[in-house]
């Protein structure tokens, strides 16, 4: 049997192209020259992170510019001096970016190699002058003995051209335009290579890809090369740099984007804790001027206690910002030598170094658990102040954290307070993983939001306006799964039968999905759907409008429409005596009562809550509390009922949720500003009595609840 062969490919086994490329860069293989390689797209893209970036010319001990730098095998640099007073005593050092040992040479830290990519001292001049390679004193040579390779001083040129063996050298004078600069000041510099093969004392042109070697064109032929496919040593690497850059690019784009992004957030929750430290003391003095002097004791001794929290808030975040420094930084140093040595090493020098690049970047594929920062922020919370009870009535501070529980006195509608308890579990982000098409919107709102019938603890939800796919997250934020809807989606709600009934306002479209046959079926609808809801009959409540617009003319339709299970019309509600029941219907809930529940958007930024009864007519109409308990407008969003017949209203204009009894009577706050995540907007409860909660910057929290 015989092996067909290409004919582009030659005798010795290379193709047309291959050759050429031989040929091409076989003019000058020397590995002491420096070639240039024309960067690639993506060695541009990491080029402009990497390329003469201080940012990770570091060191990973004391975090300043590395002086004397010397380069671990994991490609991170530390001081000298920082490795001498760390490790002085020990065998191995263990690096403190990556955690991976390096072996300390027999001589000493200094015999560790330069980082040959970063000058010890940028900033210093450069001293053109020579020393004598003869004299003991070191003084400033005046020429160069070609054959023997040596600086002399005049003196010393003297004494060399009278002695016999060296009278007939010839020697140079120094000019300015021969004076032999340090190698480092010509080019960033590796180790040094063998350029010859040790076998066969031949330049070595070609790559083993079976051996990952480089090897001379007499070692093609020997035995334990023979049936190995080579190609031209420069060939090989080309193809090895692009591999590489892809994998950096890929990290850079990964796991490290993500480290950069947390650590901008931990810096912004930093600096946003210290204006929430600020506006809480603002507080405290202003209910202390209005109290006088009753209240001085009381008010100074907060705001050492606000003080504190500040302390204890900020030294958490700048643990965590050095952690994630330290993370950004082992990446990123190392990536960074590696782009180096790909961009202005040589093909032998990439064959050599490629082994642990491989290593190096596998284990940062893999990622890490990135860390977490976990927020909080601080309340004044006002009491009951008597002249008798200063200290007591005064106010307190309240910490908010993850896992925190807190309780609020809510009235029940006779008169009474019952306290409602709530406890953060957990928040996170919207994976926008689990969407199939790329967002043009910067943050991505979550707008629809409804608690799985059939899986504990997920919820189905979409973020972004533009979106057309729903996702199925757990409550940790891992998406169990996605559906491609094809048309972007408003709102979703999910019957007890697992069916999800989708709402695509711009098609004028409802989708119902069952998710145990995986089918998909359309309704066309007169007007544009927005808010859904299931009824406890299974049949279903559509929010309708004719247009987007809050301005409604006579022959404008806006209603509340109530289908039966199998999606047959069944009534509308628009009118009650001649007069609109709603100005641009937005979200609707049925509560346990039968009431059919709806935040109504009446203009942009602002709104109220209509209530109805279980046969549509107008109960009551709630337009935000009263005492100007609210600083800005209300402006409902999402709105769902508990199981004691309480209406929770999401306020994204103030960042809280209302809370109102059946019969309209506000009864406070379920979560004020600060509790929740900035401008909630959707919300709903699961059969666990567990209250999730979407905003309009892509963050979900989930509480227990009551």
């Amino acid at each position: 049997m015989g092996l067909s062969r290409n004919n582009s490919v030659t005798e010795d086994g290379f193709t047309v192209e291959d050759n050429a490329a031989l040929w091409c860069h076989s003019v000058d293989t020397s590995v002491g020259e420096t070639q240039s390689y024309p960067p690639s797209p993506i060695m541009m893209e990491l080029g402009a992170h990497f390329e003469d970036s201080e940012i990770f010319r570091k060191c990973g001990i004391c975090y300043e510019t590395p002086i004397d730098g010397r380069l671990l095998d994991c490609f991170h640099t530390f001081c000298e001096t920082c490795l001498e007073r760390v490790w002085c005593d020990a065998t191995v050092i263990r690096c403190s970016l990556c955690t991976r040992n390096t072996s300390i040479p027999h001589e000493g830290i200094h015999r560790l190699p330069k980082n040959p990519f970063i000058r010890s001292e940028p900033g210093a001049e450069i001293q053109l002058t020579i020393a004598c390679d003869l004299c003991e004193d070191s003084r400033q040579a005046e020429v160069h003995c070609l054959d023997c390779d040596q600086n002399l001083c005049s003196s010393c040129r003297l004494i060399h051209l009278k002695c016999n063996a060296s009278k007939e050298h010839t020697v140079q004078s120094f000019e300015s335009g021969n004076i032999p600069l340090p190698d480092d000041l010509h080019r960033p510099a590796c180790k040094k290579i063998p350029s010859t093969c040790v076998d066969h004392d031949e330049e070595l042109t070609y790559h083993c890809r079976m051996c990952a070697k480089a090897i001379c064109k007499f070692c093609r032929k020997e035995p334990v090369h023979r049936g190995h496919r080579t190609k031209p040593l420069s060939v090989a690497m080309d193809t090895k740099r692009k591999i590489v850059s892809q994998k950096m690019a890929s990290i850079e784009n990964g796991y490290f984007e993500v480290l950069r992004k947390k650590l901008y957030n931990t810096r912004k929750h930093a600096e946003a804790l210290s204006n929430n430290i600020k506006d809480v003391i603002n507080s405290i003095l202003a209910r202390a001027e209005d109290l006088k002097h009753e209240i001085d004791v009381a008010s100074e001794a907060l705001i050492s206690e606000v003080l504190e929290k500040e302390k204890e808030g900020l030294e958490k975040c700048s643990s965590l910002e050095t952690l994630i420094e330290q993370e950004v930084l082992g990446i990123g140093s190392a990536l960074q030598y590696i782009y180096n040595i790909l961009q202005y090493g040589s093909p032998l020098e990439v064959c050599d170094a490629l082994p642990t690049i491989n290593k190096i970047l596998d284990g940062y594929s893999e990622g890490g658990q990135t860390p977490r920062l976990e927020k909080t922020d601080i309340t004044f919370e006002l009491g009951d102040l008597t002249p008798k009870s200063i200290k007591q009535g005064f106010g307190s501070l309240a910490m908010r954290n993850r896992g925190r529980l807190w309780a609020r006195s809510i009235s029940v509608g006779f008169g009474g307070l019952q306290d409602v308890n709530i406890k953060m579990q957990t928040g996170f982000d919207f994976p926008t993983s689990s969407l199939e098409e790329v967002q043009d919107e910067e943050e991505l709102p979550i707008h629809a939001l409804t608690a799985s019938s059939t899986h504990q603890n997920q919820v189905w939800t979409c973020a972004g306006w533009n979106s057309s796919t729903i996702a199925l997250l757990d409550n940790q934020g891992t998406p169990q799964t996605s559906v491609p809807i094809g048309h972007k989606v408003d709102d979703i709600t999910v019957s007890t039968e697992d069916e999800l009934f989708i709402s695509c306002f711009h098609k004028r479209m409802l989708v119902r999905y069952k998710i145990s046959t995986v089918t998909m079926e359309t309704v066309h609808l007169p007007y544009y759907p927005r808010g859904l809801a299931v009824r406890a009959d299974g049949g279903l409540l559509i929010c309708m409008t004719d247009s987007y617009s809050s301005c409604a003319s006579d022959n404008s339709r806006r209603f509340v429409a109530k289908y039966t299970k199998d999606l047959k019309l069944d009534s509308v509600y628009e009118f009650e005596n001649n007069k609109r029941l709603f100005t641009r219907p937005y979200r609707v809930a049925e509560n346990i009562n039968g009431d059919i529940c709806v935040t109504d958007k009446t203009s942009m930024g602002s709104g109220r809550v209509v209530v109805l009864d279980r046969h549509g007519k107008f109960k009551f109409a709630f337009e935000g509390p009263s005492n100007n308990q609210c600083k800005g407008s209300f402006s409902p969003a999402g709105i769902t009922c508990d199981s004691y017949g309480r209406i929770l209203v999401a306020d994204s204009n103030n960042n809280c949720v209302h809370i109102l009894d059946p019969n309209g009577n506000f009864g406070g706050f379920l979560l004020k500003q600060g509790d929740t995540s900035t401008s909630p907007h959707s919300i709903c409860i699961d059969n666990h009595s567990q209250f999730w909660v979407g905003d309009e910057e892509g963050n979900i929290k989930l509480y227990e609840y009551l």
